[in-house]
Formats: structure tokens, C-alpha cells, sequence
């Protein structure tokens, strides 16, 4: 006998049965929101993924690069010695000792018996010249060529690079002209 009205006389639990009908009908519809919600994980998890392997290779091209390695650095602790490193040098630890200072250059004249006696009749020029920079010149008087008189010249001439002393060395022609350069170093040698 087939049913022809479904209603309130039937007997039939139509709530319970409208309940079932949703479920069945949503069943098909909670299956494909796990999948997707399972293929969104598995996107998220490849993602990641992904970020690490990128993360990775820029590592490896950084490892990659030849400076990375070739790295060379220059550590000096003194102002007097700098160095620079550069791909050519040799890898190591270097160390710099000085051995002498630079020194002020000395020149002595021959001795002469009296240091008051003319050297020169007439004027004299004396030029000096340093091994970086212009020459230097000093005009002398005849009355100002003897020894005394040259001390004085050289000492009195501002910007001369050269300090000038007697010396007495004890012997038969004892006084010596000392020339002193005002500056130590090959650059102000004389």
C-alpha cells in the first residue's frame, strides 16, 4: 500500500525524518569541506616548504660567492702602520716590529783653526736641497761667511729645514760646521 498523504494522522515521526533527510543531504557537502580544508593544510605545508628551500638556496649562493670565502680583513692597532688586504695577498697573521726610528740627518764640515776667520771673498749663496720639496737658499755677506756668521744665516732663515751648531772636536783644525735637518726621515733628507 503506497502512502498517499503524510501527515499528522499517520503515525510517522516526521521530525526524525526530516532530521535524517538534512543529514544525508549534507553528508556529500561536510566530505568536501574536509577535503578542502585537508587540501588547504597540505598547500599550507608545501608553502612552508618552499619558504625553506628558497631560505636554503640563498644561503647556498651566498656560500657560493667567492669574496664569502675570500674574505680577508686587516686589523691594525697603531696609527704609525696601516695595511690593507686585498684578493691578491696571502691569508695570515702578520706582525710588525720596529727595529729604528727615523732619524734627523747629520752633516759636518771639515775643521777649520779659527771659526771667526772668512771662508769666501765676496758674497756668498749656499742653496740646500731636500729630496721632496723646492730648494732652499741663503745669501751670506762676506763679513757673514765665516763659520759664526753661517751658524747665524742658517739659524736666523725661517722655513730653512736645518739647524746649524759648532762643533770643537779637539784637534789641530777643531771648530765644524754641524748641519742638522729640522725634520727626521728619507722625505727631508738633505
Amino acid at each position: 500500500m503506497a502512502i498517499s498523504s503524510i501527515g499528522v494522522g499517520s503515525g510517522l515521526p516526521l521530525d526524525a525524518l526530516l532530521s535524517d533527510l538534512r543529514k544525508a543531504e549534507n553528508r556529500p557537502l561536510s566530505l568536501i569541506e574536509s577535503r578542502a580544508a585537508s587540501t588547504h593544510k597540505k598547500l599550507g605545508a608545501y608553502d612552508s616548504i618552499k619558504g625553506a628551500v628558497q631560505s636554503l638556496r640563498s644561503a647556498a649562493q651566498a656560500l657560493a660567492a667567492p669574496a664569502t670565502f675570500g674574505a680577508l680583513a686587516v686589523n691594525s692597532q697603531s696609527n704609525a702602520v696601516t695595511a690593507k688586504a686585498s684578493t691578491a695577498a696571502i691569508a695570515g697573521k702578520y706582525a710588525i716590529s720596529i727595529q729604528q726610528l727615523a732619524t734627523h740627518q747629520t752633516l759636518a764640515s771639515t775643521g777649520q783653526a779659527d771659526r771667526e776667520a772668512r771662508l769666501a771673498n765676496g758674497s756668498v749663496s749656499i742653496t740646500f736641497a731636500f729630496a721632496t720639496g723646492e730648494p732652499r737658499t741663503i745669501t751670506l755677506s762676506q763679513s757673514e761667511t765665516s763659520l759664526d756668521g753661517i751658524v747665524k744665516a742658517i739659524n736666523g732663515y725661517t722655513g730653512a729645514g736645518l739647524n746649524a751648531t759648532l762643533i770643537n772636536d779637539g784637534s789641530n783644525s777643531p771648530h765644524r760646521l754641524l748641519l742638522t735637518t729640522a725634520d727626521s726621515g728619507t722625505d727631508n733628507e738633505v
